[in-house]
């Protein structure tokens, strides 16, 4: 419910506020030729998607797990290398759900198709929609 609800949130800001994406203003005001590390898709950047998610998951799942939850992701362990770059695919461990949101919002900024400000946003836009879905009574 909370990914479903922060997909919705994050692509009504999306086509509100229509910000352009790091690599867009580059290329207009700095070098034409510049590619972002990972292919940017083709519609506005603001807020991050990935840091909408994250921060919706990460209240839902804090709240049902606690604040210290670690766990290691290992979904890609036995995974080929990456062809293009040659790069292996690890496990990667976090000490809570926050610093697995944290890393996939900066994994966006890192890779050059969003801001901060994309992310920031999109991670307390998400953590809004985690809360509202923690407050819901379920009947059992």
């Amino acid at each position: 419910m909370a990914v479903a609800d922060a997909f919705i949130l994050c692509w009504k800001c999306k086509f509100t506020y229509n910000n352009e994406r790091p690599y867009t203003y580059v290329r207009y005001a700095i070098d034409p030729s510049w590619k972002p590390f990972w292919p940017a898709p083709p519609f506005p950047g603001f807020p991050s998607g990935h840091a909408t998610q994250a921060g919706a998951v990460c209240e839902v799942l804090t709240n049902l797990f606690g604040d210290n939850f670690a766990f290691t992701d290992d979904s890609y362990e036995g995974r080929a290398n990456d062809p293009l770059t040659g790069t292996a695919f690890k496990s990667r461990s976090f000490a809570s759900f926050k610093d697995f949101a944290v890393e996939c919002a900066n994994s966006r900024f890192y890779g050059g198709i969003h801001t901060h400000q994309d992310n920031d946003e999109g991670m307390k836009n998400g953590v809004l929609v985690g809360k509202n879905v923690n407050a819901l009574k379920f009947k059992k």
